[in-house]
């Protein structure tokens, strides 16, 4: 008989947004096809036509899901505590009956669904894809849109960035209870771990199970043009990915031979980064439409350098990594778990994580005179997870809690 899983983040397929849904989903589909698990889902939807905290089940990515009607808007507290969420999590826990609970981002969700599981004794394992668990932000990001650079977050610094500072640390200390309760914390990279083992996460329940990447197709070619470099930039306007740097840089180097792609990923969500004003830089700047698994290697074959300023620590960096496995050099800020996969000078180009145009220009430059780009390979490419890796990790890991 197989062993039951129920999956849990604020979305899910056919609702998808963000990174760490893209793994929730694939890990769950890879542990049902490849693993021999059945799975079930618990994840959010707003329909406004439909009552709100009212459920529908369906059947994604190989699971059967539940998915609460979400209200359009939620209190500071309800972001984190849910007792009308958590009721409708109870009716999926007793309905499907999992033998261990796997848990990614809950925020709106509420944190009291660890309640739940663990008066059924349940066994569950949660994935911190994120600082959720630590910021208010989420991403540690300061009131001006700065990376706060904190590692031991000090409550004295945090009060002069919540809009509540009270209110801040009663959800703080409820959440530190919350995260103790569970029996393993999954890191996507050893950056990751650090920074909760720094603030008081038990090392003996802590394991890096690092993220996966869906690997090119096996037709994948590089780009294989003789002649100068073409980049290209993921990350938008404005500084925290690094735009800000970027068009500085481009603009320090005056030079009309540079050819940049960027992708407007903002067409996900309805809008656009077009905007003349902001992206008026010497060379040639091209806007292409966002990609997705199935255009990712027509995005990649491309271009010869990937641009990735950001200025903040990302908990992972998937884009690096899916360039990276398509031969693809990476220009890239030194700074969490974006660099865990580089190497220096062998397959990309770091830059400090100040702020600062001048190095990125320079880097840009250096591949610029570069030859023979057509010749570049990666030679590290065994070294980056795929899903399918990530997925027989998981398994084991998910295995071990049932054994304890």
């Amino acid at each position: 008989m197989n062993k039951r899983i129920m999956v849990v983040n604020v979305y899910f397929a056919p609702n998808s947004f963000g990174g760490a849904t893209v793994i929730a989903e694939e890990m769950t589909q890879r542990l049902v096809e490849q693993h021999g698990w059945s799975a079930s889902a618990f994840a959010s939807m707003r329909t406004p036509s439909l009552p709100d905290f009212s459920i529908r089940r369906y059947r994604a990515k190989s699971a059967d899901v539940v998915a609460v009607n979400l209200p359009g808007g939620f209190n500071y507290t309800e972001l984190y505590h849910s007792p009308r969420v958590k009721s409708k999590f109870i009716e999926a826990l007793d309905a499907f009956q999992p033998d261990v609970v796997h848990i990614h981002c809950i925020q709106m969700l509420g944190s009291d669904l660890l309640d739940a599981i663990q008066e059924r004794n349940i066994p569950f394992a949660l994935t911190l894809h994120d600082c959720w668990w630590l910021c208010d932000r989420q991403f540690m990001i300061d009131g001006n849109g700065q990376y706060c650079f904190q590692e031991k977050i000090s409550p004295d610094r945090c009060r002069f960035c919540v809009d509540d500072y009270q209110a801040s640390q009663i959800r703080a200390d409820y959440l530190s209870k919350q995260l103790a309760k569970a029996d393993l914390l999954l890191y996507p990279s050893q950056f990751q771990k650090d920074l909760y083992l720094a603030n008081g996460a038990p090392a003996e329940r802590s394991v890096v199970n690092k993220n996966g990447v869906r690997p090119p197709k096996p037709n994948f070619t590089p780009r294989n043009t003789p002649g100068k470099p073409v980049f290209g930039f993921i990350g938008g306007p404005g500084a925290i990915k690094g735009g800000d740097q970027l068009v500085a840089a481009l603009r320090d180097l005056n030079r009309e031979d540079i050819h940049v792609k960027v992708v407007d990923a903002a067409q996900n969500v309805g809008t656009t980064w077009r905007n003349e004003e902001y992206w008026d830089v010497p060379g040639k700047l091209e806007f292409v439409p966002a990609y997705n698994q199935n255009t990712i290697d027509d995005f990649f074959s491309s271009i010869d350098v990937l641009l990735f300023p950001s200025q903040w620590k990302e908990s992972f960096g998937l884009t690096v990594r899916e360039a990276l496995l398509r031969d693809v050099w990476i220009i890239a800020t030194e700074a969490g778990g974006v660099v865990e996969d580089l190497r220096i000078g062998v397959n990309a180009t770091g830059i400090p994580l100040d702020g600062r145009m001048e190095p990125l220009a320079a880097a840009i430059e250096e591949c610029l005179q570069r030859p023979n780009w057509a010749e570049y390979r990666n030679p590290h490419k065994a070294d980056i997870t795929t899903l399918d890796n990530q997925a027989t990790e998981l398994s084991g890991l998910l295995m071990s809690l049932l054994q304890n």
